[in-house]
């Protein structure tokens, strides 16, 4: 929008995430002074689920688009069809539209595809004899124009279905062993008949791009396609985008996931033990790296992709203690203690029962930030040099960085260990060339330091804050929030304590991440006391 005026357009937001919900809602607060229109289009259920979406904010402007009336439907139909509309064809749309004008545009098309129509003297007319077909919804309208299609096009339609509202020509002819000439020419004809349209720019490089000219009518085509044949066909599908995305292939681990995933579960819901064991180890992968890819976004998006990936895995599976972990840290940060303890107690009996050292100690750490949490000091403390004594024997290591840190976190009373563990949390971090753990040592750091009152100790906050910030570690960035808004009240006082808990409330709220939500609402309270906003400290204390 910087370089030339910028329109965006979001279809259907009433199915959108929270987190995109949140991105939305503030993309007008951060675009006031560029030449940019955002335009969400969606169902009023979206208001039923999120009442305060748009608010009153004054860039923000609410269109509700009423139902057709009736003089309003006969010049739709009289626009489609070009011509004078026969008074019995005009009741009869005008009956069961309801004033829906995607069903009078699919009315119409089904009157033409079955060539109920005719011109007399430049009106249209019924052909003689000819009945009216009386759908009774959009969907049921769409299904018979489908089921006159020829059979070839209906099989190319429903594999298109598989891949999505867009799909390509490439993706197709993979999924069922077509010609992808043979793809192009049934599209064409598609197209022709306002099933799908041509994308004008394709967004992969190399492949004639299509979509579904509305959604419904991709519905209608993947319901028509026999159970049976379906997890063949989304494996297909996930090992052919598998193919073409190359390095970009974390960009679309989501939809790689979605098809692996969905190919597996269709395969176990079949009991298709060859079927099964093909697809395990790709779904299982792609789940996993789709959890990583939005992790720093939405923190319950994540948690249940993670799910997906655990229900994907078995006993034995190299990735599960991977997953376990996930799957504890995101039910940690959505502020589920309980869910994340008994989580990890099982893992760690798991893990405990495959002789699994490295494994043990890593979710011995986790479940020691849990119980920290949920004021249980004595058995972190406990799991803890746990943790640290297992992961010793073997060398550094990420794992080991991490328990050395919070064992530093934990050292209440003797600052000079406390320093001592975290200069050499530092220290292996640098040693593994790894800038994200140094990081999280060096903010560390930074809060021992301000309770020695040594400045010193904001500078090193305010690097973690912008390491996470700009490298978009969003779960580091919500303890760094915690943290400046308790220094800022010590050293600057309320004003600008407030301002910065505040912008961290809403940052956390944007990513799903109910526990520094909350804990950053916790260190307000002080800074809320100093400015005697008293009213307002009872409620958030309570």
């Amino acid at each position: 929008a910087e370089a030339a005026p910028t329109v965006l357009v979001f279809e259907d937001v009433h199915w959108a995430d929270d987190a995109m919900l949140a991105f939305l809602a503030t993309l007008p607060e951060h675009a006031r002074d560029v030449p940019l229109l955002v335009v969400c289009t969606a169902r009023p259920e979206l208001f039923e689920r999120n009442p305060g979406f748009g608010g009153v904010h004054p860039n923000v402007t609410r269109v509700n688009v009423e139902p057709l009336n009736n003089d309003e439907t006969a010049r739709l139909v009289g626009v489609l069809l070009d011509g004078v509309i026969p008074t019995e064809l005009q009741g009869a749309i005008l009956e069961r539209s309801a004033g829906n004008p995607l069903y009078v545009e699919e009315y119409v098309r089904l009157l033409r595809d079955k060539n109920l129509l005719t011109a007399d003297g430049g009106a249209l007319k019924l052909r003689s004899r000819a009945e009216l077909p009386v759908p009774g919804s959009v969907q049921a309208l769409i299904a018979a124009r489908l089921d006159m299609l020829p059979a070839e096009q209906k099989v190319l339609l429903g594999d298109a279905a598989v891949v999505g509202r867009v799909f390509w020509t490439g993706a197709v002819a993979a999924i069922g062993g077509h010609d992808a000439g043979t793809v192009d020419e049934a599209m064409a004809d598609l197209c022709r008949k306002q099933i799908v349209r041509a994308s004008r720019q394709s967004s992969m490089t190399g492949e004639t791009e299509y979509s579904f000219w509305h959604v419904l009518a991709r519905d209608v085509a993947y319901a028509q396609l026999p159970r049976a044949a379906r997890s063949a066909k989304h494996g297909a599908a996930g090992a052919w985008l598998e193919g073409r995305a190359g390095a970009r292939v974390e960009d679309v681990s989501e939809v790689i996931a979605h098809h692996y995933g969905t190919a597996l579960e269709l395969a176990r819901a079949a009991a298709d033990e060859l079927a099964t064991a093909k697809l395990r180890a790709p779904a299982l992968h792609f789940l996993f790296l789709a959890g990583e890819h939005v992790v720093n976004l939405d923190t319950r998006a994540a948690l249940a992709t993670y799910r997906r990936a655990f229900e994907a895995s078995e006993i034995g599976d190299p990735e599960r203690i991977e997953i376990w972990l996930r799957m504890g840290e995101s039910l940690r940060i959505d502020g589920q203690m309980r869910g994340a303890t008994e989580l990890l107690e099982v893992a760690m009996t798991e893990c405990a029962g495959r002789a699994d050292e490295i494994g043990l100690a890593r979710v011995e750490r986790l479940l020691s930030l849990v119980t920290n949490d949920m004021g249980d000091d004595p058995r972190s403390v406990q799991l803890t040099a746990s943790a640290v004594e297992r992961l010793e024997r073997f060398g550094p290591s990420e794992a080991l960085c991490l328990a050395l840190r919070h064992a530093a976190w934990l050292e209440d009373h003797d600052f000079r260990r406390r320093a001592s563990l975290e200069e050499r949390a530092i220290s292996m971090a640098t040693e593994l060339d790894r800038r994200d753990l140094e990081i999280l040592g060096i903010t560390q750091r930074g809060l021992r330091r301000v309770n020695e009152a040594d400045r010193r100790g904001m500078d090193d906050i305010r690097a973690g804050m912008t390491w996470a910030l700009d490298s978009g570690a969003a779960r580091s960035a919500g303890s760094y929030y915690t943290w400046l808004t308790w220094w800022l009240d010590w050293e600057q006082g309320h004003a600008p304590a407030l301002s910065i808990a505040d912008e961290g409330i809403a940052f956390s709220r944007r990513r799903g991440m109910s526990f520094w939500e909350t804990a950053i609402r916790e260190t307000r309270l002080l800074p809320m006391f100093h400015a005697g906003d008293w009213a307002r400290l009872v409620e958030d204390a309570d």
